[in-house]
């Protein structure tokens, strides 16, 4: 009587060279494999544009509430806060808003422009119209005429204006997230294409037999040389 697997001269029955050949071909046909972090990094970069429209927005409301807060007494909070944007900005009293007869922490175009930021950020979550990507030359001239007010006022040509600021700033950050934001979720979904392709990849080679002919070639390498014909 005779077992299910009879073993070869060389010590391997017949499942183990059935495993080694398997083994062997995985080896020489390597699955493109989906790092660690890609996942997580995949499950988090939607969040991104939201997170960048709530921090822009944030920056802007704290830079308004700062001198109602010293306004307030609460000088300790108001000069951490002035200290904090004056990395930032270097919070000029002649570019700056005042309320309540302290000036914001930010200066008026900084200002517009991480407001700008937020509303059109959440524009763009909320219309459909801005999440077709503005074209090259559109964002050219929306950031124009802010390079503009920013090179006659420092050449001493023309001085700024708190108007000028305003809605140049504001008109830029619009524009650049009419942009960005569009081309940001376009590569985001190739992306994701790409990694489902792979991820399809893998799963096809992980249920594709070796084939016949490599089954063969590897059988006869693994018999015995005085068994070989």
């Amino acid at each position: 009587m005779t077992t299910e697997h009879e073993p070869t001269t060389n010590g391997l029955d017949d499942a183990d060279v059935e495993q080694l050949i398997d083994q062997l071909w995985r080896a020489q046909r390597p699955t493109p494999r989906i790092p660690a972090w890609l996942p997580v990094s995949m499950a988090l970069l939607p969040f991104v544009l939201i997170a960048a429209t709530v921090i822009n927005g944030l920056i802007g409301v704290v830079a308004i509430v700062t001198p109602l807060l010293a306004a307030q007494g609460w000088m300790g909070l108001a000069d951490g806060l002035y200290t904090a944007y004056s990395f930032i900005c270097p919070q000029r009293p002649d570019h700056t808003f005042f309320v309540a007869g302290y000036p914001m922490a930010f200066e008026q175009r900084d200002l517009s422009m991480h407001l700008g930021f937020a509303v059109a950020g959440l524009m763009y979550l909320r219309f459909d119209l801005i999440r077709r990507p503005l074209p090259h030359l559109w964002l050219a001239l929306g950031v124009t005429p802010m390079l503009i007010d920013v090179a006659i006022s420092t050449l001493g040509w023309l001085p700024a204006t708190a108007i000028s600021r305003t809605w140049t700033g504001a008109l830029a950050s619009f524009v650049i997230v009419w942009w960005s934001y569009p081309r940001f979720d376009a590569m985001l979904a190739g992306v994701r294409r790409h990694v489902a392709l792979i991820e399809e990849r893998a799963a096809a080679d992980a249920a594709q037999p070796a084939p016949e002919w490599f089954v063969l070639a590897e059988s006869e390498t693994a018999r015995p040389a005085n068994e070989r014909a």
